[in-house]
């Protein structure tokens, strides 16, 4: 045999050998993620990469690692995830499928699911921009702690209480990114893990809900909405008649009755489905069959928001640019919000079920609206009563009012008040409201599987306020 012969017979079964170990780990990640698993797993990696790298500001390979790839496991077995710096895009791929998205400046992240870079690239309004002064405290400016700190606060229990919840865990990662703590009306603690800082928008993901549902209050008191009203979306089969019925309250109040599972990923997975396979976030649910008479069942729906965000855009006009001036110029910047990012679908809605990020002191900021019943330096922002309209338990729930939580008979956290007010997001994204106490206390992170209903007991955020609760004097009764 010719040494030419023989190094292409030994190359040749190297690859083999290769193949051959390869094969199982690719069984495996066949074996725990279905086709379509495979699809919107790559979305949901090339989009919060990308969001991760260029909204929030995270080294890639930190956002893609430690952030993005425990989220989709197995897939980063077989995953290949480019970042393109020169064009601001992340391209994940895996066998057979490809998923790109980009990023815009003003507007965040989307897929190319349905279009392409370049007609996404032609739709940019003009960006509107917030500078806050820096020798004023928060709310109203960017300085640090507030200097005149209310004195029956136990401020070494609260460094106690945040060295905990940023003490990392093997077995339950918590990956706490960012802990604002606001007392009567200042700010008297906040700290951030690196890579994070009091200007990094992060994510929100179904906090952006509440925001959504405070545009539903702005535009009733503007007589552009009536939320009793027949909810205005184009319905398609099946079930039209019945679907014509929905009322703009029952998709408040997660009770429309169409048959969405809030899943990421496996059998009936409509979430993951919508936000990482679609083109058209409203419009997938707008295909959605009926599973229940209107107002009649509560079921947590990504997409019930979506269609609210529909509804809100065609209010304010229709296009990107209509939804994104209202947004920032009369909700955001009214409030002293400064870091705000909303994102849009492929189609140009924007995304307010899942997909607007904010500083961790701007999410507190918006949680200082709702404690001050909607009013800000003077002015009524959310109507006057929406606040209390929100909070009030939905017919078919005792948990939810007009997209945010409750606490009722205390069966969110039975070691908190009933009265806390919370807005809630994936990755243990909190902004937790307890009135009385005029506290709010926001946490932002990459804490997974602390979804409602499951493995609630690794969500990092109740012992933090309990903690703090009693490090202002206020402990909860037990």
């Amino acid at each position: 045999m010719s040494s030419v012969r023989k190094f292409k017979f030994t190359k040749r079964v190297r690859w083999t050998m290769t193949l051959l170990a390869f094969l199982p780990l690719l069984a495996i990640s066949i074996a725990a993620f279905e086709y379509k698993d495979v699809h919107i797993g790559t979305g949901y990696a090339a989009k919060n990469t990308c969001t991760g790298i260029w909204v929030t500001g995270v080294d890639e390979p930190i956002m893609r690692d430690d952030y993005v790839a425990p989220e989709v496991a197995p897939l980063p077995i077989i995953w290949d995830v480019a970042v393109d710096r020169q064009h601001r895009m992340v391209r994940a791929s895996a066998p057979g499928d490809v998923s790109e998205a980009v990023y815009r400046p003003g507007l965040g992240t989307t897929l190319t699911t349905g279009t392409t870079r370049a007609e996404l690239l032609k739709v940019q309004p003009t960006l509107l921009t917030l500078t806050l002064p820096s020798d004023l405290p928060w709310p109203h400016g960017t300085g640090d702690i507030h200097p005149n700190l209310p004195e029956n606060v136990d401020y070494k229990a609260i460094e106690a209480a945040m060295d905990e919840v940023f003490k990392e865990n093997q077995e339950i990662p918590k990956k706490t990114a960012a802990v604002v703590i606001i007392y009567k009306g200042k700010l008297i603690a906040e700290r951030y893990a690196p890579q994070f800082n009091a200007s990094s928008p992060i994510l929100g993901w179904s906090m952006s809900k509440t925001v959504t549902g405070s545009l539903v209050g702005m535009l009733q008191e503007r007589g552009l909405l009536n939320v009793n009203d027949k909810a205005p979306i184009d319905w398609h089969a099946p079930d039209t008649a019945e679907k014509s019925e929905i009322t703009i309250l029952n998709l408040l109040h997660m009770s429309s009755g169409l048959y969405f599972n809030e899943k990421p990923r496996g059998l009936n997975n409509h979430l993951g489905e919508m936000l990482y396979g679609q083109h058209d976030y409203a419009d997938y649910m707008a295909k959605r069959p009926m599973r229940a008479k209107p107002g009649t069942v509560w079921n947590y729906s990504t997409g019930d928001t979506m269609l609210l965000s529909k509804i809100v855009q065609d209010a304010l006009g229709g296009s990107l640019e209509d939804a994104y001036h209202f947004i920032q110029g009369e909700l955001f910047h009214k409030i002293d919000i400064a870091t705000a990012v909303v994102e849009f679908d492929p189609s140009g809605t924007f995304v307010g079920a899942a997909s607007i990020c904010m500083s961790t002191r701007d999410w507190a900021r918006l949680g200082l609206l709702y404690l001050n019943d909607g009013r800000w330096k003077g002015e009524q922002i959310l109507p006057q009563g929406w606040v209390a309209f929100a909070t009030t338990p939905a017919p078919t729930s005792p948990i939810y009012g007009a997209q945010l939580w409750l606490n009722t008979d205390q069966v969110l956290h039975a070691d908190l008040p009933e009265e806390l007010v919370s807005f809630r997001g994936h990755n243990g994204q909190r902004v937790m409201i307890i009135p009385s106490k005029e506290l709010i206390v926001v946490r932002m992170g990459y804490t997974f599987n602390t979804t409602y209903g499951q493995n609630m007991d690794q969500d990092p955020v109740p012992l933090l306020v309990e903690q703090v609760l009693s490090a202002i004097g206020d402990p909860v009764a037990s």
